[in-house]
């Protein structure tokens, strides 16, 4: 909905006009009404895993935007299909979330600097959910660590800004127990 100068979005909680222009804000940004979210989207419940516990609302992409599908290359990383949300403002559709992950791990991925493979290091990137994001090295014999997030296969990572998209298993050389996105 929007405020009645029509140029920001309203807080349909609060009743309020924000300083939001209308449609501005992306895939997995916070959000606080449909209209802030771009063409496509909605404003709904972010999930972690199932789990919308502790978790804010945030701009997801409908599934029809994504060709039908959520798992598919144009998708990445939102690879989970959430059926039947319902937006904060009451809507309902079909959107693509990520699997295993949140928005603020994701958003530091390959950026954000942290301090190693340890409890510390990871929770600096973590986000707003326990193991949602990890410390690694950027490379083999590296002294460099920045944030990475969890996967199951490619599909639930983004490219990095080397260009590389995967997925691997690091169990065996750290004690991170999931599968990484590379960087």
């Amino acid at each position: 909905m929007a405020c009645a100068e029509g140029a920001n979005a309203c807080d349909n909680v609060s009743k309020q006009c924000t300083d939001t222009p209308l449609h501005s804000k992306s895939t997995c940004q916070s959000c606080v009404s449909d209209a802030e979210c771009a063409e496509g989207h909605l404003c709904v419940q972010e999930r972690y895993k199932g789990d919308s516990s502790g978790l804010g609302f945030v701009c997801l992409k409908l599934q029809s935007e994504y060709g039908g599908t959520c798992n598919t290359a144009i998708g990445q990383p939102y690879a989970q299909l959430y059926p039947g949300a319902i937006s904060i403002d009451g809507q309902t559709g079909d959107v693509c979330e990520l699997r295993v992950s949140t928005c603020a791990a994701h958003a530091g991925f390959d950026t954000t600097p942290c301090e190693g493979e340890s409890d510390t290091g990871h929770d600096q990137c973590d986000g707003d959910h326990p193991r949602s994001g990890y410390c690694y090295r950027i490379s083999a014999g590296a002294t460099e660590y920045r944030c990475t997030v969890p996967c199951i296969t490619p599909q639930d990572c983004r490219l990095s800004p080397s260009g590389v998209t995967g997925c691997t298993d690091v169990s065996f050389i750290t004690n991170i127990p999931n599968n990484i996105c590379d960087f």
